[in-house]
């Protein structure tokens, strides 16, 4: 049976290993698939990309004409057609502190290896003091 300390740093690996958001980029020509709300049987429809609007929206022109304005989480790349260049890169690694006075690196082998460090706060919330309440006692008021 694992231990706790065992199964909270594997859920924080995993954590580091897998936070982040989809990082993708799309220009100007690429064939993508565009989400299609208008439709329960077919939920992508196949266009282009005919403008960027920003970073994370694009105008993406469809086969049948008409543009839609999409964010990139509303849009995959069309693998069926012929490859073209999209970017896509994975999310960046996060970067560590390990200098910091309120962390430290845990784990029962202290591997110096940094490609998977996790890291536990020491003092994760402020420690409360507390008086004893004050009883009421009969002879106190005598």
């Amino acid at each position: 049976m694992p231990n706790t300390s065992e199964v909270v740093i594997e859920r924080q690996i995993s954590q580091i290993n897998n936070g982040g958001n989809r990082a993708v980029s799309f220009n100007i020509g690429d064939n993508v698939l565009a989400r299609d709300y208008r439709n329960t049987n077919n939920k992508w429809q196949k266009g282009k990309i005919i403008k960027c609007i920003s970073y994370n929206t694009h105008d993406v022109e469809l086969n049948d004409g008409t543009i839609w304005k999409r964010h990139n989480d509303q849009l995959l790349i069309d693998k069926s057609s012929t490859p073209s260049n999209n970017s896509i890169s994975p999310t960046p690694a996060r970067q560590t502190n390990e200098n910091s006075k309120n962390t430290e690196t845990v784990g029962e082998n202290q591997n110096p290896d940094p490609a998977d460090p996790v890291i536990v706060n020491k003092t994760p919330r402020p420690i409360r003091s507390r008086k004893p309440p004050q009883r009421y006692s009969p002879s106190d008021y005598v």
